[in-house]
């Protein structure tokens, strides 16, 4: 799959109102403990600069993205889970393991 069906595809499962939904939750949470931590003491002194609002804004962005690549990778994992796996390559002949001597006990 080439990196520009692969990045649509991502960009298609990353709009779905359920993913959105979450991804949007998961960055405003993420983000505003974040931002509680290492942002708010600049912004209530006022001090912050535009590089701060660039960090503030990074600091929500940057959750919001890594959600959504767990999910995509989520969505691929389990579309892999789906894809049957043939049992036996059709181009080898059967496997005959030799036989054991005796069976292993266990008790």
């Amino acid at each position: 799959m080439t990196l520009i069906k692969r990045t649509a595809e991502a960009a298609e499962i990353a709009r779905e109102p359920r993913n959105l939904k979450r991804t949007i939750r998961i960055a405003l949470v993420v983000g505003s403990i974040l931002f509680v931590v290492n942002q708010m003491d600049v912004v209530l002194s006022g001090a912050a600069t535009s590089g701060t609002w660039i960090k503030v804004a990074t600091t929500y962005v940057v959750p919001f993205f890594v959600a959504n690549l767990g999910i995509i990778g989520a969505r691929r994992d389990a579309e892999l889970a789906t894809v049957p796996v043939p049992t036996q390559p059709s181009y080898s002949r059967p496997v005959v393991l030799p036989a054991m001597e005796s069976a292993p006990t266990y008790w």
